[in-house]
Protein backbone atom coordinates (compact mmCIF):
# COMPACT_ATOMS: atom_id res chain seq x y z
CA UNK A 1 0.00 0.00 0.00
CA UNK A 2 2.78 2.36 0.43
CA UNK A 3 4.07 1.64 -2.90
CA UNK A 4 0.78 2.61 -4.46
CA UNK A 5 0.55 5.33 -2.37
CA UNK A 6 4.33 6.66 -3.52
CA UNK A 7 3.79 10.05 -5.84
CA UNK A 8 5.59 7.77 -8.41
CA UNK A 9 3.06 5.81 -9.33
CA UNK A 10 0.37 5.32 -11.70
CA UNK A 11 -2.58 4.68 -9.33
CA UNK A 12 -1.67 6.53 -6.12
CA UNK A 13 -4.73 9.00 -6.66
CA UNK A 14 -7.63 6.19 -6.98
CA UNK A 15 -5.73 4.24 -3.57
CA UNK A 16 -5.67 7.65 -1.18
CA UNK A 17 -9.03 8.49 -0.32
CA UNK A 18 -9.51 4.45 0.36
CA UNK A 19 -6.58 4.30 2.48
CA UNK A 20 -6.84 7.24 4.45
CA UNK A 21 -10.40 6.85 5.22
CA UNK A 22 -9.27 3.48 6.71
CA UNK A 23 -6.83 4.82 9.21
CA UNK A 24 -9.24 7.31 10.44
CA UNK A 25 -12.70 4.80 10.60
CA UNK A 26 -11.13 1.61 11.23
CA UNK A 27 -9.25 2.39 14.48
CA UNK A 28 -11.94 4.63 15.69
CA UNK A 29 -14.32 1.33 15.71
CA UNK A 30 -11.52 -0.91 17.22
CA UNK A 31 -10.75 1.63 20.20
CA UNK A 32 -14.79 1.16 20.74
CA UNK A 33 -14.81 -2.16 20.77
CA UNK A 34 -11.62 -2.82 23.23
CA UNK A 35 -9.62 -4.78 20.17
CA UNK A 36 -6.33 -3.68 21.25
CA UNK A 37 -4.81 -6.81 19.70
CA UNK A 38 -6.70 -6.59 16.29
CA UNK A 39 -5.83 -2.75 16.45
CA UNK A 40 -2.04 -3.41 16.89
CA UNK A 41 -2.59 -5.34 14.01
CA UNK A 42 -3.94 -3.06 11.72
CA UNK A 43 -1.40 -0.73 12.49
CA UNK A 44 1.80 -3.18 11.95
CA UNK A 45 0.22 -4.44 8.86
CA UNK A 46 -1.51 -1.26 7.27
CA UNK A 47 -0.46 2.30 5.62
CA UNK A 48 -1.09 3.49 8.68
CA UNK A 49 2.02 2.41 10.52
CA UNK A 50 4.12 3.23 7.25
CA UNK A 51 2.68 6.87 7.55
CA UNK A 52 4.15 7.84 11.03
CA UNK A 53 8.16 6.50 9.39
CA UNK A 54 8.01 7.30 6.05
CA UNK A 55 7.89 10.78 4.53
CA UNK A 56 7.30 10.02 1.36
CA UNK A 57 4.43 8.35 1.97
CA UNK A 58 3.05 11.18 4.29
CA UNK A 59 3.45 13.49 1.28
CA UNK A 60 1.39 11.54 -0.96
CA UNK A 61 -1.66 10.95 1.44
CA UNK A 62 -0.88 15.21 1.91
CA UNK A 63 -1.89 16.01 -1.91
CA UNK A 64 -5.59 14.60 -1.07
CA UNK A 65 -5.64 17.43 1.63
CA UNK A 66 -4.14 19.91 -0.42
CA UNK A 67 -7.05 19.44 -2.99
CA UNK A 68 -9.53 21.11 0.13
CA UNK A 69 -8.16 24.64 -0.14
CA UNK A 70 -7.58 26.93 3.35
CA UNK A 71 -9.82 29.57 3.65
CA UNK A 72 -9.23 33.13 4.43
CA UNK A 73 -10.11 32.57 8.35
CA UNK A 74 -8.06 29.31 8.48
CA UNK A 75 -10.76 26.78 7.98
CA UNK A 76 -9.96 23.79 5.92
CA UNK A 77 -11.58 20.25 5.18
CA UNK A 78 -8.22 18.54 7.50
CA UNK A 79 -4.66 19.08 7.01
CA UNK A 80 -2.76 15.47 6.49
CA UNK A 81 -0.71 16.41 9.55
CA UNK A 82 -4.02 15.81 11.86
CA UNK A 83 -4.00 12.58 10.13
CA UNK A 84 -0.92 11.57 11.00
CA UNK A 85 -1.78 13.01 14.58
CA UNK A 86 -4.58 10.65 15.46
CA UNK A 87 -2.30 7.52 13.97
CA UNK A 88 0.15 8.53 16.32
CA UNK A 89 -2.14 8.69 19.09
CA UNK A 90 -3.79 5.30 18.74
CA UNK A 91 -0.08 4.13 18.38
CA UNK A 92 0.90 5.65 21.80
CA UNK A 93 -2.51 4.51 23.51
CA UNK A 94 -1.35 1.08 22.34
CA UNK A 95 2.20 1.71 24.15
CA UNK A 96 2.76 0.06 27.47
CA UNK A 97 3.10 3.14 29.98
CA UNK A 98 6.53 3.95 31.46
CA UNK A 99 9.17 6.67 31.98
CA UNK A 100 10.21 6.37 28.78
CA UNK A 101 7.10 6.13 26.75
CA UNK A 102 6.04 9.10 29.10
CA UNK A 103 9.29 10.97 28.09
CA UNK A 104 8.93 10.44 24.36
CA UNK A 105 4.88 11.15 24.22
CA UNK A 106 5.84 14.77 25.46
CA UNK A 107 8.48 15.68 22.53
CA UNK A 108 5.40 15.66 20.10
CA UNK A 109 1.76 15.65 21.77
CA UNK A 110 0.17 19.49 21.23
CA UNK A 111 -0.92 21.27 23.99
CA UNK A 112 -4.62 21.56 24.64
CA UNK A 113 -5.09 25.31 22.99
CA UNK A 114 -3.40 23.82 19.58
CA UNK A 115 -5.84 21.02 20.13
CA UNK A 116 -8.40 23.29 20.44
CA UNK A 117 -7.35 24.83 17.13
CA UNK A 118 -8.08 21.64 15.45
CA UNK A 119 -11.09 20.66 16.52
CA UNK A 120 -12.77 24.27 15.64
CA UNK A 121 -10.68 24.65 12.01
CA UNK A 122 -10.75 21.21 10.27
CA UNK A 123 -14.34 20.76 9.69
CA UNK A 124 -13.71 17.03 8.70
CA UNK A 125 -12.45 15.49 11.29
CA UNK A 126 -15.41 16.14 13.34
CA UNK A 127 -17.95 15.71 10.90
CA UNK A 128 -17.68 11.54 10.70
CA UNK A 129 -15.68 10.38 13.52
CA UNK A 130 -16.00 9.83 17.25
CA UNK A 131 -12.55 9.24 18.12
CA UNK A 132 -11.33 12.38 16.83
CA UNK A 133 -7.15 13.26 17.10
CA UNK A 134 -8.03 16.19 19.80
CA UNK A 135 -10.12 13.92 22.02
CA UNK A 136 -7.12 11.10 21.53
CA UNK A 137 -4.45 13.47 22.28
CA UNK A 138 -6.48 14.99 25.25
CA UNK A 139 -7.09 11.60 26.21
CA UNK A 140 -3.25 11.06 26.53
CA UNK A 141 -2.88 14.26 28.35
CA UNK A 142 -4.95 12.56 31.63
CA UNK A 143 -4.08 8.66 31.29
CA UNK A 144 -0.49 9.45 30.78
CA UNK A 145 0.54 12.30 31.57
CA UNK A 146 -1.76 13.10 34.63
CA UNK A 147 -2.67 16.51 33.01
CA UNK A 148 -6.37 15.78 33.28
CA UNK A 149 -7.28 19.81 33.49
CA UNK A 150 -6.01 19.46 29.76
CA UNK A 151 -7.97 16.81 28.85
CA UNK A 152 -11.46 18.48 30.41
CA UNK A 153 -10.14 22.02 28.32
CA UNK A 154 -10.37 19.79 24.97
CA UNK A 155 -13.82 17.88 25.91
CA UNK A 156 -15.59 20.46 26.58
CA UNK A 157 -14.06 22.91 23.72
CA UNK A 158 -14.64 20.30 21.28
CA UNK A 159 -18.70 20.28 22.71
CA UNK A 160 -18.48 23.94 22.21
CA UNK A 161 -18.18 23.69 18.54
CA UNK A 162 -19.55 20.79 17.61
CA UNK A 163 -23.00 20.31 18.25
CA UNK A 164 -24.46 17.46 15.86
CA UNK A 165 -22.48 15.07 15.64
CA UNK A 166 -23.28 12.30 18.07
CA UNK A 167 -20.32 10.21 17.97
CA UNK A 168 -18.04 13.15 18.62
CA UNK A 169 -20.18 14.42 21.11
CA UNK A 170 -20.58 11.41 23.11
CA UNK A 171 -17.24 10.35 23.36
CA UNK A 172 -16.29 14.25 24.58
CA UNK A 173 -18.91 13.98 27.27
CA UNK A 174 -17.54 10.72 28.47
CA UNK A 175 -13.59 12.00 28.39
CA UNK A 176 -14.88 15.42 30.39
CA UNK A 177 -16.58 12.87 32.77
CA UNK A 178 -13.31 11.06 33.09
CA UNK A 179 -11.69 13.95 33.66
CA UNK A 180 -14.21 14.98 36.31
CA UNK A 181 -13.72 12.18 38.28
CA UNK A 182 -10.22 12.07 38.23
CA UNK A 183 -10.13 15.57 39.80
CA UNK A 184 -12.71 14.77 42.12
CA UNK A 185 -15.48 16.26 41.06
CA UNK A 186 -17.83 13.12 41.69
CA UNK A 187 -21.31 14.93 40.62
CA UNK A 188 -19.90 16.29 37.44
CA UNK A 189 -18.67 13.54 36.30
CA UNK A 190 -21.78 11.79 36.78
CA UNK A 191 -23.76 14.57 34.84
CA UNK A 192 -21.03 14.17 32.04
CA UNK A 193 -21.44 10.62 31.78
CA UNK A 194 -25.66 11.06 32.03
CA UNK A 195 -25.14 13.45 29.06
CA UNK A 196 -23.31 11.41 26.95
CA UNK A 197 -25.92 8.33 27.72
CA UNK A 198 -28.23 10.86 26.23
CA UNK A 199 -26.35 11.44 23.03
CA UNK A 200 -26.06 8.29 22.21
CA UNK A 201 -29.76 7.12 23.19
CA UNK A 202 -30.91 9.92 20.68
CA UNK A 203 -28.82 8.38 18.08
CA UNK A 204 -29.34 4.87 19.00
CA UNK A 205 -25.85 4.16 19.41
CA UNK A 206 -26.00 1.77 21.45
CA UNK A 207 -22.81 0.61 22.00
CA UNK A 208 -21.85 4.12 23.25
CA UNK A 209 -24.86 4.55 25.43
CA UNK A 210 -23.76 0.89 27.12
CA UNK A 211 -19.88 2.24 27.29
CA UNK A 212 -21.46 5.69 28.62
CA UNK A 213 -23.49 3.88 31.21
CA UNK A 214 -20.31 1.95 32.44
CA UNK A 215 -18.46 4.96 33.22
CA UNK A 216 -22.04 6.35 35.08
CA UNK A 217 -21.54 2.49 37.23
CA UNK A 218 -18.44 3.34 37.94
CA UNK A 219 -18.93 6.96 39.61
CA UNK A 220 -22.21 6.31 40.91
CA UNK A 221 -22.93 7.01 44.69
CA UNK A 222 -23.93 3.61 46.98
CA UNK A 223 -27.56 4.18 46.66
CA UNK A 224 -27.58 4.55 42.99
CA UNK A 225 -25.64 1.67 41.78
CA UNK A 226 -28.81 -0.78 41.41
CA UNK A 227 -30.93 1.59 39.09
CA UNK A 228 -27.62 1.88 37.23
CA UNK A 229 -26.89 -1.26 36.93
CA UNK A 230 -30.82 -2.13 35.40
CA UNK A 231 -30.12 0.77 33.47
CA UNK A 232 -27.36 -1.09 32.12
CA UNK A 233 -28.79 -4.44 31.63
CA UNK A 234 -31.64 -3.17 29.50
CA UNK A 235 -29.20 -2.02 27.10
CA UNK A 236 -26.58 -5.00 27.43
CA UNK A 237 -29.27 -7.49 26.28
CA UNK A 238 -29.59 -5.41 22.80
CA UNK A 239 -25.59 -5.54 22.06
CA UNK A 240 -24.60 -8.96 23.29
CA UNK A 241 -23.83 -12.19 24.91
CA UNK A 242 -21.82 -11.31 28.10
CA UNK A 243 -19.14 -13.33 27.03
CA UNK A 244 -18.40 -11.37 23.93
CA UNK A 245 -18.64 -8.29 26.21
CA UNK A 246 -16.32 -9.17 28.93
CA UNK A 247 -13.16 -7.43 27.19
CA UNK A 248 -15.09 -4.36 26.79
CA UNK A 249 -16.89 -4.28 29.98
CA UNK A 250 -13.47 -4.77 31.79
CA UNK A 251 -12.52 -6.05 35.32
CA UNK A 252 -15.39 -6.31 37.95
CA UNK A 253 -18.20 -7.96 39.38
CA UNK A 254 -20.55 -7.63 36.64
CA UNK A 255 -22.88 -10.86 37.23
CA UNK A 256 -25.57 -8.93 38.71
CA UNK A 257 -25.69 -6.86 35.65
CA UNK A 258 -25.89 -10.00 33.30
CA UNK A 259 -28.38 -11.55 35.28
CA UNK A 260 -30.78 -7.95 34.39
CA UNK A 261 -29.84 -8.36 30.73
CA UNK A 262 -30.82 -12.21 30.84
CA UNK A 263 -34.00 -11.02 32.90
CA UNK A 264 -34.73 -8.62 30.98
CA UNK A 265 -34.43 -10.54 27.21
CA UNK A 266 -36.24 -13.24 28.70
CA UNK A 267 -39.08 -10.82 29.97
CA UNK A 268 -38.99 -9.37 26.27
CA UNK A 269 -39.50 -12.90 24.93
CA UNK A 270 -42.34 -13.92 27.16
CA UNK A 271 -44.24 -10.64 25.81
CA UNK A 272 -43.53 -11.59 22.48
CA UNK A 273 -44.97 -15.03 23.00
CA UNK A 274 -48.20 -13.53 24.46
Amino acid sequence: MATYLSPQHHGARRYKTEALHAGILVPTALLLMGESSLLRDFMTNSLHGVLLEDESVRGAAGTLADAFPISDDGHCLYKVDSVVLLNRAVAALLDDPSDASRAALREWLPPAAELSHIAEFELWLRSIIGSHPSLLCARLHGERLGDWTAAAEVAEFVLAVESFNPAVRTEAHRLLGRARAALGQHLAAREAAEAAIDEAAKAKYVWLEMLALRDLLEWSEVGEVESVRARLGGVLRRVATAEELDGVLGEGDWAGVRAMAEQACEGAHHQQRG
